[in-house]
């Protein structure tokens, strides 16, 4: 039995790693400490298309299911 994930989930790991470590790891210390995620923030995580993995691409979704939410 095959447990790795296949390739485009593991883009999309390293897509969301990448975005952390240049978009969030810098300003998490001060966004703890003023209570705030920055709207911002959240508008570029919705352009990669870090929302919509369970939505159909005719919703605006990328329809890649449960596991590419994790």
């Amino acid at each position: 039995m095959d447990f790795e994930l296949p390739e485009e989930h593991r883009q999309i790991k390293q897509t969301v790693y990448d975005f952390c470590q240049k978009e969030v790891v810098p300003y998490v210390e001060e966004w703890e400490r003023e209570e705030i995620f920055p709207a911002e923030t959240i508008r570029k995580m919705g352009q990669l298309g870090f929302f919509g993995t369970l939505f159909p691409e005719e919703y605006g979704g990328t329809n890649m299911g449960a596991l590419a939410q994790r």
